[in-house]
């Protein structure tokens, strides 16, 4: 490669695949398209700077990328992918997945190198649905993100069942849970509620919070905060009866909220 010419890391750098981050309903569709920031100039010179920065040229910018520099497309999770040259439809399975978020994975070739585009895409209608002991999905509705101080805050309510994440640090990010500081609570009216602690002591749970999100391009439109949670020991009030009933079972969920702060 001549030293006019990028780098093949640099080459990476200017192809995406976008959507990057996305979130559909089950049965939902997402599009997905290769592009790049450069225009081509041959077969030999396939990369070249960008000419003259005017205005017409920054609203074009991003093109379709040639079909010879992909490889292949795959998917990793449930659900189709229909896949042609440059351009995917992917179709979300009829319920949410147990793997989430599924992954869209083009390999992209230049010279000898290789490099992989992931997308990530949340399968889950919109607020937020949990599963106990890997039963049966129950999504609640509506809900947001808010951020107070140092702490943040995934919440929805709905028909009387009630999920309560709570964070502090980073509004994004991978996080273990602790006994104060990050934690989740399933209410269900108030009788039947689930944590992220468990026992006597109490002891807190494995598993892990994650968190992302999705914003349209330049920002504009609403910012949707995106992702997982799972409590693999979690501790459960049963207060229906006379007797409270403390017992330990386990809690995953995922979560599709607008930030309302």
């Amino acid at each position: 490669m001549q030293t006019t010419h990028f780098s093949d890391w640099a080459v990476f750098l200017a192809i995406e695949l976008t959507p990057e981050i996305e979130g559909v309903d089950p049965g939902g569709e997402v599009p997905l398209l290769v592009l790049y920031r450069f225009k081509t100039n041959g077969d030999e010179d396939w990369l070249a700077p960008l000419v003259e920065p005017t205005e017409t040229v920054l609203q074009n910018s991003k093109q379709f990328l040639d079909a010879k520099y992909i490889e292949r497309w795959e998917k990793q999770g449930e659900g189709t992918l229909q896949a042609t040259s440059n351009k995917a439809k992917y179709i979300a399975p009829p319920n949410i997945p147990v793997r989430n978020p599924i992954e869209i994975v083009v390999r992209v070739k230049t010279g000898k190198s290789i490099g992989l585009l992931i997308s990530r895409i949340f399968v889950a209608p919109p607020g937020i649905s949990v599963s106990v002991a890997n039963r049966e999905w129950h999504s609640i509705p509506g809900g947001g993100y808010n951020r107070y101080g140092a702490m943040n805050l995934i919440a929805a309510d709905h028909n009387g069942h009630s999920v309560k994440i709570f964070y502090d640090g980073q509004t994004y990010g991978q996080r273990n849970w602790t006994i104060s500081t990050v934690g989740c609570t399933y209410s269900i009216n108030t009788e039947q509620i689930y944590y992220h602690v468990y026992g006597s002591r109490p002891d807190v749970s494995q598993g892990d919070l994650n968190v992302t999100y999705r914003r349209t391009e330049l920002g504009y439109g609403e910012e949707i905060v995106l992702g997982t949670f799972e409590i693999a020991s979690s501790g459960y009030l049963d207060s229906r009866n006379d007797l409270p009933n403390y017992s330990t079972t386990s809690l995953r969920g995922v979560f599709r909220v607008p930030q309302l702060d």
